[in-house]
């Protein structure tokens, strides 16, 4: 099962790898264009000076004018060092000079940089890598790009030498070493070649007729587990130092017959280091952007502040002092990254060759102290361009910000928005991840079937919230917090509403019916609820104007005349049930069977009364007029009539009402103009079949998640 695991997790790590570190030679190649790119041409800075040089002119014939009037007024100004004439002489000499030559100065500043770029100047220097080793058909941008993306990944995919170095069969301890080297330590060529390196042959055995011969550790290794060509493109890979070539899937799953990897792949963590590397690509991008049209920039104001020198002032502390610093900071800012870069580059890439500083021995660091190492040494390369800057005393042109969102807010024009909304895209992103992640592993009660539903629903709900969090300005770790306990509860919310078997497009319905004015399932079975009970109520509505005024003698079947139904009632209200204490003797004695004859002549008497009661009502509901079956009362008699004739009309809207939501719904089948004493009996019924079917309890639990706020 382990062994299944670990391969399954370089598969996928594998997977994630090729795609990471392939952006590390695109976005490396976009950085590099960006740095020799600027907005501005020639022609729109020429274009740009030439008005630049009218407001020029004009300074300058005020400020020679301006000195005229100061020495008629102060002649003694006139012989001053740095007021006197000979002084603004000089500076309207060293201006006009500047005039001409900084639109050179700037031109060479450019080319020196293009050199600088194309040799690999500084890559070489932190490397140590002859800038005339090129890839075939390869520019100084792809072989710079392509080198570090195979550098960097080669850190993690080297020989196991770990688990063979003292191998019996296939001694790895060799393999330390990758390549030859000359004399002066330098990396061999092969002589076929002369970007080709020479690999080490004690590991990588002979290289011979195109191929690497079976004569040493790992070639003899892969010799026998491997049938293709898998360790061939691996050593060439690592000869020609070409990503494409060095990385394969089946390189990575190699083993022997202990189930030994060959190649000791540090998944995870160089998932994390191209990431790392990647990231901090994106946010070299983002500064040498800005510095490139900040450069632009300064070159297309450069007379103002040149012809402001003439002023003697500024040269100390004005326009010019400001504007020749930041030319040379904002210039060398491109050349400061690019070494702060690279030496994080170079020290990630020696990461797992720790040495400890007390014994001097090699330390074999785990996975965690790899992972801290990282995050140390970006934080190294983060601060590294303020520490030169401070070393060599040079003002810098602005704080380099590992958090992109905080440099965008900063500085970018409208910058809050646009951090605000990067902010909650990342942040949704992380929460809808989380949140995802969580669903699809703990998706509720209802199986495999809801699992991506689930997940995707989390993922898209936690990513609003995350987005909607950012554009109002939440902090980032606050947002998260609150974006993922909303995304929780409304996990949580949802898994409710499966639990109680609602489906999302039901809810969906009957929010859209809600919304258009219309009436929800819910809200139409508790209608025909309502409807029963009101028609009850009409019932009652009946008895009462019966039993208020009714005086006509009732005859039950067996031929015996009762008073009218008002005194029917009275004579109900009045019984009084028996009670056990009545039927005890002086000794203590219950006389059971007394008492038991006492209660069922007392229920026979009610339940004669109660349905000679129901007899007269149902003959005076049937009835629609005075005297025979009907009342005397008049006023009675017709409240009675419109009783009958609204329970005739909630009849039928309670029937189609219930069968619309229940099929097996059986309603009130008596005709309340016949039989009203029938009909409001099956009422009972219809109520309590009607509340008690799951069609109705859907119905409401359709209705209550339809008008949850919030509800997902």
């Amino acid at each position: 099962m382990m062994s299944f695991v670990i391969k399954a997790l370089r598969t996928l790590f594998f997977s994630l790898d090729k795609i990471i570190y392939g952006l590390i030679d695109e976005i490396y190649s976009l950085l590099i264009t960006i740095s020799r790119t600027t907005i501005f041409s020639a022609d729109v800075i020429a274009e740009f000076s030439s008005r630049v040089y009218a407001l020029a002119g004009i300074f300058m014939l005020f400020k020679v004018s301006l000195s005229i009037i100061n020495y008629i007024i102060n002649p003694d100004d006139f012989t001053d060092k740095e007021k006197g004439f000979a002084s603004i002489g000089k500076r309207v000499v060293f201006s006009l000079a500047m005039l001409v030559l900084v639109p050179f100065v700037f031109q060479e500043a450019y080319a020196l940089q293009a050199i600088i770029l194309e040799e690999n100047t500084i890559m070489n220097l932190v490397f140590g890598t002859s800038s005339n080793r090129l890839l075939p058909n390869d520019d100084y941008v792809q072989n710079a790009g392509k080198q570090i993306q195979f550098t960097v990944m080669y850190t993690f995919m080297q020989p196991n030498y770990d688990e063979y170095y003292s191998d019996s069969k296939y001694p790895m301890s060799s393999c330390i070493n990758t390549y030859e080297l000359n004399e002066d330590g330098t990396k061999a060529s092969r002589g076929d070649s002369d970007f080709i390196y020479a690999l080490n042959k004690e590991c990588f055995g002979t290289y011979q007729n195109d191929v690497y011969q079976d004569d040493g550790a790992l070639s003899k290794a892969f010799k026998e587990y491997d049938t293709t060509d898998v360790y061939q493109n691996y050593a060439q890979g690592i000869a020609q130092q070409n990503f494409d070539l060095m990385t394969r899937l089946d390189l990575v799953l190699q083993k022997d017959e202990n189930q030994r990897y060959l190649i000791n792949y540090r998944f995870g963590v160089s998932t994390a280091v191209g990431i790392a590397i990647v990231y901090l690509f994106l946010l070299f991008c983002i500064d040498i952007a800005a510095r490139s049209v900040k450069l632009g920039f300064l070159q297309m104001v450069s007379p103002i502040p040149i012809l402001s020198y003439i002023d003697p002032k500024s040269g100390k502390d004005g326009i010019f002092k400001t504007w020749y610093q930041m030319c040379i900071s904002t210039y060398g800012s491109l050349f400061l990254r690019l070494f702060a870069l690279y030496m994080g580059i170079f020290a990630i890439t020696v990461i797992g060759e720790f040495t400890d500083v007390i014994t001097g021995e090699p330390v074999r660091g785990n996975w965690l102290l790899q992972v801290f190492m990282i995050v140390g040494i970006l934080i190294f390369a983060k601060q590294l361009p303020d520490i030169l800057k401070k070393m060599f005393n040079v003002k810098g042109d602005g704080k380099f910000e590992l958090n992109p969102f905080k440099k965008i807010e900063n500085e970018a024009l409208g910058g809050k928005f646009i951090s605000g909304a990067a902010k909650g895209v990342a942040v949704g992103g992380a929460v809808g991840l989380a949140a995802g992640a969580s669903n699809l592993l703990n998706p509720g009660q209802k199986g495999l079937v809801r699992r991506p539903l689930s997940a995707i629903g989390g993922a898209l709900s936690g990513f609003a919230r995350g987005a909607v969090g950012g554009l109002r300005g939440e902090k980032m770790g606050k947002n998260f917090t609150n974006s993922y306990a909303d995304a929780m509860q409304a996990k949580q919310s949802r898994k409710d509403r499966q639990d109680d078997g609602v489906g999302w497009f039901e809810m969906q319905q009957d929010k859209f019916t809600q919304l258009t004015g219309g009436h929800t399932v819910g809200e139409r079975s508790k209608a025909v609820s309502d409807d029963i009970d009101t028609f009850q109520k009409y019932y009652d509505q009946i008895k009462g104007a019966i039993t208020s005024s009714d005086t006509a003698t009732i005859t039950d079947g067996h031929g015996r005349a009762y008073a009218g139904a008002k005194e029917i009632q009275k004579t109900l209200d009045s019984m009084v049930a028996p009670t056990a204490d009545k039927f005890v003797d002086p000794s203590g004695t219950f006389r059971e069977d007394d008492y038991r004859n006492a209660v069922q002549a007392y229920n026979n008497q009610k339940k004669d009364l109660e349905d000679l009661l129901e007899s007269r009502i149902g003959e005076v509901a049937s009835s629609s007029t005075t005297g025979s079956g009907g009342m005397s009362d008049r006023a009675a008699q017709a409240a009675v009539d419109d009783a009958v004739a609204a329970m005739s009309k909630l009849r039928g809207k309670i029937n189609s009402g219930g069968r619309s939501i229940d099929s097996d719904f059986a309603g009130i089948t008596a005709d309340v103009s016949r039989d009203v004493v029938t009909a409001y009996k099956q009422s009972k019924g219809a109520k309590t079949q009607f509340t008690g079917s799951s069609e109705y309890a859907h119905a409401q639990d359709r209705d209550k998640y339809a008008s949850k706020k919030g509800q997902k």
